[in-house]
């Protein structure tokens, strides 16, 4: 469940405001054998401009940043996973 409010060690070194922290599942960038895609577990903050990931609520550093400004975000039936979305940022 995420938390409101909540928090890892970028979010206490960062400006940014964190609204929401929690667990997600993201796909991975390459690709595995056969042609799919490996999931990550990675914990995320959003906030109002962008969503950072990292390994973990207390890791020292971040993983990736996921800006929102022009993003598109798609709500979609997955069969493994009950809450699936996906963003499309228009940057590939």
């Amino acid at each position: 469940m995420p938390s409101p409010l909540g928090g890892g060690a970028a979010a206490l070194a960062s400006p940014r405001k964190v609204l929401y922290s929690g667990w997600l599942r993201k796909k991975g960038r390459g690709r595995k054998l056969l042609g799919g895609h490996r999931w990550h577990r990675r914990w995320f903050l959003l906030s109002q401009h962008d969503i950072c990931y990292l390994t973990g609520p207390s890791a020292s550093s971040v993983r990736g940043t996921i800006t929102l400004h022009g993003a598109k975000v798609t709500v979609r039936a997955h069969p493994k996973y009950a809450y699936y979305f996906s963003i499309a940022t228009g940057l590939g």
